[in-house]
């Protein structure tokens, strides 16, 4: 939240006006710009081309649009149109973890392949104006921020070319039987 997007947003800072539209019209194209900032960061980083990304796994629960911004970000870097492309919507706090487990499993299934993994977020749709009467809706404002990150998996590493940092050598998931009304998650007003 910034003094920008309240100028331009002024229902933001009065309880109960703001829709879940006015927050994705701001959210939507938020988190492709931080995704895209990161993306280009790590490529940088990882010094082959852009065109040498196989998939893309894209991970957002602040984004909710068809097309997501999978097809967004491919725009942006200018990769290839052949690019193959899975979006993880609204995973919450395993989003990232998933993302891994995805773009390994996809690495290892496609030798060659290099997938760009991108988590992006912003806390904008459970933003609620500072109120005495619910004064815990500020530990979420000091637990999450706006924030994206970025990461090119691959297997049998080209030497003199890519130098990985990192061996990713085992991923599971498991849930416990049970739990799923521990944290309930929806998109409303």
């Amino acid at each position: 939240m910034s003094k920008e997007i309240l100028d331009n947003y002024p229902e933001l800072a009065i309880d109960g006006t703001p829709t879940i539209r006015q927050k994705l019209e701001i959210a939507n194209p938020a988190v492709v710009e931080m995704a895209t900032r990161a993306s280009k960061d790590c490529i940088k980083e990882w010094g082959r081309s852009p065109q040498d990304i196989t998939h893309i796994v894209y991970v957002s629960s602040s984004e909710i649009r068809l097309p997501g911004g999978d097809l967004y970000l491919a725009n942006e870097l200018g990769l290839n149109s052949d690019v193959n492309r899975v979006m993880l919507y609204f995973l919450g706090c395993y989003g990232g973890v998933t993302g891994l487990r995805v773009a390994k499993d996809i690495a290892e299934n496609n030798p060659g392949s290099r997938v760009l993994l991108t988590t992006s977020e912003t806390t904008i749709l459970g933003f609620r104006p500072p109120s005495k009467a619910r004064p815990y809706d500020l530990v979420g404002a000091a637990l999450f921020g706006d924030g994206a990150a970025a990461a090119i998996i691959g297997t049998d590493p080209i030497l003199n070319q890519e130098s990985p940092f990192m061996e990713l050598s085992y991923a599971v998931q498991k849930f416990l039987p049970d739990t799923q009304n521990v944290i309930d998650g929806r998109i409303t007003e």
